[in-house]
């Protein structure tokens, strides 16, 4: 590019409705992140910029935050439950037709609630424009349409903690992929020059799978009979229930986006595991209370690469990949996150329980390779669930 050639300039918007309304006035902002890029030609011509106004400062801006709300309408609160369960009311005749036409008045009538939307806008110039993505409803993993979102949700997350603490709202902080809707909106404005008409291009942004139950699931009676089973007979007779339960909810946090929560329940499901199994082998090798007590006095690092191996019949220092792997990379992170608070991505805390899911599955393999510990290894014989 020469000093007098005029630079191409792209906007990317993602528009994203936040789970709660935080109660700002119509269109607020723009809340400029950065504002960087001294470019020949767009000086003082920040009106026709794609997706910007006047009475900016001068340079092309990286990043911005834009709010605006919307009051729109939402189904009745109540009305599976009123559906489901209006039979406990005992109603017959008039009064049961009575009822039910009412439902329906109230179901369609519905109710409204007040939407903070968030439009998230990263601008680019030149050779850094994105290209279009060859599927415009489900960009490719590889094209900033979907890297560089992840990137401005966590701008939005950092303002949105600092609103919450600066407004003293606890319920107002960082998202979780859950708490937006499945699909995002997107939208790429790009100009040649000031004086040219921008060219717009959108499409969606697929960020979850948990979408509306369009279709009815398939239930597992025999999952909900192995739960009435444990209810009755309470967690304590499933000893291994605890780490595998919480094993599961590091997953769904991972998937949600709370990568954080994440990896945290994914170090106690570990610790969990790791002390069950060294407990109930104990046991059942005739340790007593006292010895078993002992062993749980020694540090975290001795029991895990000492203890653990010993009770698996494995050498000293001759632990499986997922076992060293595991104390090299989850448990490191789990450290930087639970004493220095750091973030975490996707990528990682998926990562991260996926190292978990091996060491749990190797545990259960070795256990099984114990005469007396078969039983043990088969409690942890679970099928691990899709990502």
């Amino acid at each position: 590019m020469t000093d007098h050639q005029i630079a191409e300039v792209a906007a990317l918007s993602w528009i994203v409705e936040l789970p709660r309304d935080l109660g700002l006035e119509e269109d607020l902002g723009p809340l400029l992140i950065n504002n960087q890029l001294e470019l020949d030609g767009w000086s003082g011509r920040y009106e026709e910029l794609p997706e910007w106004s006047e009475g900016q400062p001068d340079g092309v801006p990286v990043k911005r935050l834009r709010f605006r709300r919307a009051y729109v309408d939402i189904g009745m609160p109540t009305a599976a439950t009123d559906i489901a369960f209006g039979d406990l009311r005992r109603l017959e005749g008039t009064e049961k037709r009575a009822y039910e036409k009412g439902l329906r008045k109230r179901i369609k009538a519905g109710a409204k609630e007040w939407k903070t939307v968030c439009q998230l806008t990263r601008w680019y110039a030149g050779d850094l424009i994105p290209d279009p993505p060859e599927d415009a409803l489900n960009p490719e993993e590889s094209s900033p349409i979907r890297t560089d979102f992840v990137g401005m949700l966590n701008d939005l997350d950092l303002w949105l903690q600092a609103y919450g603490v600066s407004s003293g709202q606890v319920d107002i902080g960082s998202l979780a992929l859950h708490d937006l809707p499945a699909l995002v909106p997107w939208v790429v404005n790009v100009a040649a020059s000031p004086d040219s008409r921008p060219t717009v291009r959108s499409g969606m942004l697929p960020i979850h799978a948990r979408m509306p139950d369009l279709l009815p699931a398939e239930g597992n009676i025999a999952a909900s009979r192995a739960a009435s089973l444990l209810m009755v007979q309470g967690p304590e007779a499933f000893p291994f229930f605890l780490p595998l339960s919480l094993l599961y909810q590091a997953q769904g946090h991972s998937l949600a986006g709370r990568g954080r929560q994440a990896v945290i329940d994914m170090g106690t499901a570990v610790e969990s595991l790791v002390s069950t199994t060294i407990k109930e082998a104990m046991r059942v090798r005739d340790h007593s209370p006292e010895q078993i007590e002992a062993v749980f006095e020694k540090q975290w690092k001795t029991i895990f690469n000492r203890v653990l191996l010993e009770t698996l019949g494995i050498e000293i220092g001759a632990g499986s990949a997922a076992h060293s792997k595991w104390w090299a990379e989850a448990y490191k992170m789990r450290t930087a996150v639970v004493h220095a608070g750091a973030p975490v991505t996707s990528e990682k805390s998926e990562r991260a329980v996926a190292r978990t899911w091996s060491l749990f599955e190797w545990i259960g393999e070795r256990l099984r390779t114990q005469d007396d510990l078969v039983p043990l290894g088969e409690a942890i014989r679970l099928q691990r669930p899709a990502s």
